[in-house]
């Protein structure tokens, strides 16, 4: 078993012997770290775009005259709700 002794000599154990990141490397992890954020931001939106849709389906679908309307009509319905839904989110 490996017995911990805090008073070794060795200091800086965790330290990799890599070399320092220059400015430019630097500037190329951030600006790739920021495009990763913003694409994980897009791809969040994109999936509660698509429960809010499915929802709004949902809601609209519960109308009993739901099978008669046409189909335009029931894009329109759906068009509706998902905005109504979309402004409620968003307060």
């Amino acid at each position: 078993m490996k017995r911990f002794d805090y008073y070794d000599d060795e200091e800086n154990e965790d330290e990799s012997n890599e070399p320092p990141i220059s400015p430019q490397e630097y500037k190329e992890l951030i600006a790739e770290d920021q495009a990763l954020q913003q694409e994980s931001v897009e791809l969040t939106y994109l999936a509660l775009n698509q429960k809010l849709i499915a929802k709004s389906i949902k809601v609209c679908e519960k109308s009993f005259f739901w099978k008669f309307y046409s189909l335009q009509t029931q894009l329109s319905m759906i068009s509706k709700v998902y905005f109504q839904l979309r402004d409620l989110q968003e307060i």
